[in-house]
């Protein structure tokens, strides 16, 4: 099995964004990663992204 963590799929609407010229914006996504199934852990979770972009 393969060593590897896939990272969201939310990166598609962070130029998005920036081309609308939006200084803050949130990303959700699904984040996948090799853990075992019991009681406490599943193999996916939710992630919240957020940048703020341009504002100093």
């Amino acid at each position: 099995m393969p060593l590897q963590v896939l990272r969201t799929h939310t990166s598609a609407h962070q130029t998005q964004f920036i081309r609308q010229d939006v200084e803050a914006f949130l990303c959700s996504g699904d984040v996948y990663r090799r853990d075992e199934v019991d009681a406490s852990h599943y193999p996916v979770f939710h992630q919240v992204w957020y940048m703020l972009y341009g504002v100093i």
